[in-house]
């Protein structure tokens, strides 16, 4: 199902701006409309788009049940055209339309709140109109957002990507005699002098690595085992791995096989290093923290937390998601004027590719 909201309206000429938009969760700009309300009002029931700010009775007469049109102040205000929940149900964010030049883009709450008491404090208002389609109330410093009655906002459930269960198979092996010898062992980049026993089936993975010419010091640990050993080398030898870093014996395989296949380019190893720090992480406690490393985002503090929780906080603090906006000085009807128009959408085309 297509959306569409108006973001602008002039009552002197019955002339409304819409936006179409595409289906849930992109909800991305599709088309521009600038016409007509009763044009809208046929081309929403010919299309079968859903209204998200107004509604359309009956007789196929535009309602504006969801918030007054007047309520497009020239200060700028905003459109919600869906809140972002989590799995939870509680709201994160909202997805939002300016309507200073109609571009969508997402707000986390706290954005939203913050942006509220400044418009208040810069314009010396108490009631401050800046969501079109929403109730908005203070308590002190603090705002709630409710819909209108019977206009729930359409809802975005933000989802943790789940890693299926596996049930691990322990093989029943045979205890070996180990060689006693003196090494150098390799780990986390640091090399130290140990006195080390082996399997024979670890000797023969060390054997391969002298064998290959790779520096077998960072399998020299003899609590890796075989299988640990392997992954080590192989990603060593096949991607060039910063394998000298995560050979820590205590690291789950399958988190291990995590970095042999990540952990490649010597620039990801300083944003990597809180994470190597702690071997104890499952898989997907440490997928979610490595994607905060790859953007840059500080996540210290976030281990510990369960995946779910590591996904959602890591959402909050990407600045490619959530979006933040002052519309204190722009003037939100400029599409009144013909030419301001033209030069406001060929910047919103320039946004949206996929504009018709």
């Amino acid at each position: 199902m297509k959306y569409i909201a108006i973001f602008g309206y002039d009552e002197n000429t019955d002339v409304a701006m819409a936006c179409v938009l595409s289906e849930k969760p992109s909800m991305e700009p599709i088309a521009y409309w600038k016409k007509p309300i009763q044009e809208i009002v046929s081309l929403v029931i010919s299309n079968q788009f859903k209204p998200l700010n107004f509604g359309i009775d009956r007789n196929k007469n535009l309602q504006q049940d969801n918030g007054s049109f007047s309520r497009f102040i020239k200060e700028g205000s905003l459109v919600i055209l869906a809140e972002f929940i989590n799995e939870k149900k509680e709201t994160v964010g909202y997805r939002v339309l300016s309507t200073t030049n109609g571009n969508p883009f997402n707000m986390t709450l706290a954005d939203i709140k913050q942006l509220y008491l400044k418009r208040k404090a810069t314009f010396k208002q108490d009631n401050i109109i800046f969501i079109q389609n929403a109730i908005v109330r203070q308590y002190e410093n603090d705002i709630t957002i409710a819909c209108y009655p019977l206009k729930s906002f359409e809802q975005i459930e933000i989802k943790a990507q789940k890693i299926p269960a596996t049930v691990k198979k322990v093989p029943v092996t045979k205890v070996e005699k180990k060689s006693t010898n003196t090494k150098s062992v390799k780990n986390d980049g640091n090399s130290v002098s140990q006195p080390v026993s082996y399997s024979s089936k670890q000797e023969k993975e060390l054997a391969l690595c002298e064998e290959l010419g790779i520096d077998k010091s960072i399998i020299s640990d003899p609590r890796l085992s075989r299988e640990q050993m392997r992954v080590l080398w192989l990603s060593k030898l096949k991607r060039n791995a910063l394998s000298e870093y995560f050979n820590n014996p205590a690291m789950s395989l399958d988190v291990m096989k995590f970095y042999a296949n990540t952990l490649t380019d010597a620039a990801k190893l300083e944003n990597y290093k809180p994470l190597l720090a702690h071997p104890e992480l499952g898989l997907s406690e440490v997928r979610e923290l490595s994607k905060c490393a790859d953007l840059g985002l500080s996540y210290e503090d976030l281990i510990g937390l369960s995946a779910d929780d590591i996904y959602f906080k890591r959402l909050e603090r990407d600045p490619n998601f959530w979006t933040t906006a002052d519309f204190s000085v722009v003037q939100s009807d400029a599409w009144k004027d013909g030419e301001l128009f033209d030069l406001m959408m060929q910047e919103a085309e320039h946004i949206h590719s996929g504009i018709v």
